[in-house]
C-alpha cells in the first residue's frame, strides 16, 4: 500500500469523525465542545490540503496544510482540559508564540530553502512538544472534592503520552532518513507510519473525548444532585428553629458538614442599614475577625454593598492589617455571602477556608441559593422572636411585662424547690410621678419611665429579672442572692436615679424611688411573696419615699 492510499484513508477517516464531532457536539453551553469542533475541522482541512498538493500552491499545501494541523492538536488538548477540569488551561499566548516559531520555520524552508525533512522535524517537534503540555496538564494534583469527583482521563492521558513519544521518535527517524526525501507521497516507512498513526488517533481521541464528555456531564450532575441534597438538608434541618439560640448552632453545623467550612461569622443589621454586628461565630479561633463593619468595608461589607457574592484568596484581601491577623490563623480564602429575605438584606455570611482547596461547592449560584434561604429562615426566626419579645415586654420601656414576670417568678419558684437558690422580691415606685405628669406633662412622664428604666438595666446584675409591674411600679427579681445582697443592688440602683436628670422640653428635673424587698421563704406561695415586698414598699413610702425597706 502507497502513501497517496493511506493519505486518502486518512481523510475519510478525519472526515467521519468530523461529522461525528460536529453532530455530538451541539451544546454551547458544554465546556470543551467548541474547541473539540474547531481541532477535528482543523484536523480534516489540514490533511486534506496537504493530500492536494498537486492541485493547490505550496502556501496552502505547506505552510497552511501544516499549521491547520498543528492548530488541530492545540485544540485537542485544549478541549481535553477543558472539559477535565470546567474551564481553559492553556493561555492563547502559548498559541501565538507557537504560531510564530512555526511560520518562521515553514516560511525559510520553503522559501529560503526547500527542505521537507527539515518541516516535518518542525512540525514533530511542535507536536511533540504540544502532547508533552498535554499529558502534563492532566496529571496535575486534584486534591478538591469536586476534583476527586472529575477522575483524570486515564485514556486521553496516555494517548497525548503516547503521541508525544511517538513525534519525538520521528524527528530522530525523519533526520536519519533525510537524505532524499522530497514528497509526502514518496514511498517512506516513517511517513506511512506518521500517517495510519495519525489515523488511529484521531479515532483514538474521538472516542476518548466522547467518553470524556460523557463523565463529565455525569460529574456536572452529580454536582447538582449534592446542591440540591445540601439546600434541602439545610431547610430540613432548620426549619424547625424559631428560636435565634437553636438555629445559629444549627446553621454552623450543617455549614461544617456539607460546604466543609473551617471558620466564620453570622453578621446582621444593627437596624440602620450601613453597620452589622456578627451575632454568632462559626469557628472558635476566629476572634481576629471584627465584631461589626460598616457596609462597603472589607470582604463582607463589600457582598452587602453590592448585593452580590465576594470571594478572594487571603493574599487579595482588601485591608492589609485585617489579612495579617487572618494569616496567622491559617487563613487561605475568604468569601462572604449576602442573607437575603423579601428583597431586604438582612446581614451577610463570612466563610472561612483554612485549606488551599476551597469547597466542592464554591459556585455563586449555589450560595445565592444558600444565602436566599438562610435569610428565610433566619427572618422567621427574628420575626418570631420579634412577636415573642413583644408579647414578654412593655412596649414604653422595653422591661419585661407583668404576665412574663410572673411565669418567670413561678420557674424561679421550682428552681428553689429543687437547689434552694436564695431570691428576692422588690417592688419600687417613682416617687411624685403623679406631680410629673400634671406639671411637665404626660409625654415628660413617660420619658422619666424610659429613663430609670435604663437605670434599673444598668444597674442591676445580667442574672436579674426586671418589670413593669404597673404604671410607674416596677417589680424586681434578683436570683441566687439574699436579702443582704439585695439591698446592695436596690442601694446602687437609688443612688443612680437620684443623681441622673431627666431630661424634658427646656425643663430638666431629676426623681427619686422607693423600694420595698423581702426574700422567699421556703414553701410559701409566689403570691405571698410579693405581697410582702408591696407592704415594705408602702412602710418606704410612708417613712418619707426615696429609700428602701426590707421585710
Amino acid at each position: 500500500m502507497d502513501n497517496r492510499t493511506i493519505v486518502i484513508m486518512l481523510n475519510l477517516t478525519l472526515l467521519i469523525t468530523a461529522v461525528f464531532t460536529v453532530m455530538a457536539t451541539t451544546k454551547k453551553e458544554d465546556p470543551g465542545h467548541r474547541d473539540w469542533r474547531i481541532s477535528s475541522i482543523c484536523a480534516f482541512t489540514g490533511f486534506l490540503l496537504l493530500s492536494l498538493q498537486s492541485y493547490v500552491s505550496i502556501f496552502i499545501s505547506i505552510i497552511i496544510s501544516n499549521y491547520l494541523i498543528l492548530m488541530s492538536s492545540f485544540f485537542q488538548i485544549l478541549s481535553a482540559s477543558e472539559i477535565e477540569y470546567g474551564k481553559k488551561r492553556i493561555s492563547l499566548y502559548y498559541a501565538l508564540i507557537s504560531s510564530c516559531a512555526y511560520m518562521t520555520g515553514f516560511l525559510y524552508f520553503t522559501y529560503g530553502q526547500f527542505n521537507t525533512p527539515a518541516r516535518i522535524i518542525i512540525i514533530s517537534v511542535m507536536l511533540a512538544a504540544n502532547f508533552t503540555y498535554g499529558a502534563l496538564l492532566l496529571t496535575e494534583h486534584k486534591s478538591s472534592p469536586v476534583s476527586r469527583l472529575r477522575t483524570r482521563n486515564k485514556s486521553l492521558f496516555a494517548l497525548f503520552a503516547v503521541s508525544a513519544v511517538f513525534y519525538t521518535a520521528r524527528v530522530l527517524f525523519t533526520y536519519r532518513e533525510s537524505m532524499g526525501l522530497t514528497s509526502l507521497y514518496q514511498k517512506n516507512l516513517t511517513t506511512s507510519f506518521s500517517f495510519i498513526y495519525h489515523m488511529t488517533y484521531q479515532i483514538s481521541f474521538t472516542l476518548g473525548m466522547f467518553w470524556a464528555s460523557l463523565h463529565g456531564k455525569t460529574v456536572k450532575l452529580t454536582m447538582e444532585k449534592e446542591k440540591l441534597r445540601n439546600l434541602f438538608s439545610f431547610l430540613n434541618s432548620t426549619a424547625p428553629y424559631l428560636d435565634l439560640k437553636e438555629l445559629y448552632p444549627k446553621i454552623k453545623e450543617i455549614l461544617k458538614d456539607t460546604m466543609h467550612i473551617d471558620a466564620g461569622g453570622i453578621f446582621l443589621s444593627d437596624g440602620t442599614g450601613s453597620n452589622y454586628t456578627m451575632v454568632y461565630t462559626l469557628h472558635d479561633t476566629t476572634e481576629s475577625q471584627p465584631l461589626s463593619f460598616k457596609a462597603g468595608t472589607g470582604v463582607t461589607g463589600k457582598a452587602i454593598e453590592i448585593n452580590d457574592i465576594v470571594e478572594t484568596d487571603i493574599n487579595n484581601y482588601p485591608e492589609s492589617a485585617l489579612s495579617e491577623q487572618f494569616k496567622k490563623h491559617g487563613v487561605k480564602h475568604i468569601a462572604a455571602v449576602p442573607i437575603r429575605a423579601s428583597g431586604n438584606i438582612l446581614g451577610a455570611i463570612t466563610i472561612i477556608y483554612t485549606s488551599h482547596e476551597k469547597t466542592s461547592f464554591m459556585d455563586k449560584e449555589f450560595f445565592t441559593y444558600l444565602g436566599e434561604q438562610m435569610g428565610i429562615v433566619m427572618q422567621n426566626a427574628l420575626l418570631h422572636h420579634q412577636v415573642k419579645s413583644n408579647a414578654n415586654t412593655d412596649p414604653l420601656t422595653g422591661l419585661l411585662n407583668r404576665r412574663r414576670m410572673i411565669e418567670i417568678m413561678v420557674e424561679e419558684e421550682k428552681i428553689y424547690k429543687r437547689y434552694t437558690d436564695s431570691f428576692c422580691i422588690a417592688i419600687a415606685d417613682l416617687d411624685f410621678f403623679k406631680s410629673v405628669n400634671d406639671t411637665y406633662g404626660h409625654d415628660c412622664g413617660d420619658r422619666l419611665l424610659m429613663s430609670v428604666s435604663e437605670i434599673f438595666r444598668k444597674c442591676s446584675r445580667d442574672t436579674d429579672y426586671i418589670s413593669r409591674w404597673g404604671g410607674e411600679e416596677f417589680l424586681f427579681l434578683f436570683t441566687r442572692t439574699d436579702l443582704a445582697g439585695a439591698v446592695e443592688i436596690l442601694t446602687r440602683i437609688k443612688n443612680g436615679v437620684k443623681s441622673a436628670e431627666c431630661k424634658c422640653t427646656e425643663n430638666n428635673f431629676k426623681s427619686t424611688v422607693s423600694f420595698g424587698v423581702t426574700q422567699y421563704i421556703k414553701d410559701e406561695k409566689i403570691e405571698k411573696t410579693i405581697t410582702r415586698a408591696d407592704r415594705a414598699l408602702y412602710s418606704a413610702k410612708e417613712n418619707g419615699r426615696d429609700s428602701i425597706v426590707s421585710l
